[in-house]
């Protein structure tokens, strides 16, 4: 199992060359993709990627965790104690917060339209729903109609630069948790 997500994830980044990896302004270069800590013929990138130790030949993935901090505007995404990656998001304004706690991602869209009062964004990509409710769920998303991530603007979910939001998509299943603070 753990051989055919590896290939799969070494499949999507042939795809997906300019995807990076790792804290923001500190991306993984070509020859960091070719490091393999534990020798077991995978990239440590790869194997983070997939859910798996870098340091270790062991075929049980580690639990994936994404930690926002509403206070720095900031998502990092971790493969058990592995930082994969660190982004600049935008929360929740005051008057309509982002809910902080602990969550599990439980519904995933490609594609999804917001609207309400004064806005209408319709087709935004990648859409993790970590958060139920009636009068309007909370995700975490893709959002292509600023640029000002770093700052809180949303109407309480978290966006997420397109540059950086399918490599999250894509890396986090559903049931992975999330901490907001």
């Amino acid at each position: 199992m753990k051989k055919i997500l590896i290939l799969l994830l070494f499949v999507a980044t042939m795809l997906f060359p300019q995807t990076s990896f790792g804290a923001e302004n500190n991306s993984v270069d070509a020859a960091a993709l070719l490091t393999d800590s534990d020798g077991d013929g995978y990239s440590d990138v790869l194997e983070l990627m997939s859910g798996y130790d870098p340091k270790s030949n062991s075929p049980e993935p580690l639990p994936k965790t994404i930690k926002v901090s509403l206070k720095e505007q900031r998502l990092r995404y971790y493969t058990g104690e592995y930082l994969v990656k660190e982004i600049k998001i935008s929360s929740g304004l005051p008057s309509k917060p982002t809910p902080k706690g602990t969550f599990t991602i439980d519904k995933k869209m490609p594609s999804h339209l917001y609207a309400g009062a004064g806005y209408f964004y319709p087709n935004t990509k990648w859409n993790m729903r970590f958060k139920f409710n009636k009068a309007g769920s909370y995700y975490i998303h893709g959002a292509y109609w600023h640029n000002a991530f770093g700052t809180p603007r949303s109407h309480g979910c978290i966006n997420v630069a397109y540059k950086d939001v399918e490599t999250l998509y894509n890396w986090a299943p559903m049931g992975t948790q999330v901490t907001i603070e």
